[in-house]
């Protein structure tokens, strides 16, 4: 008999808490996937292949683009919770803790 192992949450239910609606998290983000460079330099590193193909000006637009099957973040779902996590973890939270301090 098999087990299946449960795949790891990458994104938590307490990140999803934080970024969900947080103008915040939405700007970096943008940021990050407007920036050309960014994404040419994350896809390199990552090995992955996130495209953006929309100008919506927001978070939710993107995710609800990406879940439609539209126009969007190009990206396979598990990818773009690493993207999402890999954004979180490297560029908002270090702004975050920079502007506590």
């Amino acid at each position: 008999m098999f087990f299946r192992r449960k795949p790891k949450v990458i994104l938590t239910p307490e990140i999803l808490t934080e970024i969900t609606d947080n103008p915040e998290f939405e700007a970096v983000f943008l940021e990050r996937v407007l920036n050309p460079k960014y994404m040419k330099a994350f896809n390199s590193t990552a090995n992955f292949k996130v495209e953006v193909v929309s100008s919506t000006p927001d978070l939710k637009g993107y995710l609800k683009d990406q879940s439609q099957g539209i126009k969007g973040i190009k990206v396979q779902p598990k990818k773009l919770e690493q993207f999402v996590n890999f954004i979180y973890q490297t560029s908002y939270l270090p702004d975050i803790r920079k502007k506590t301090q």
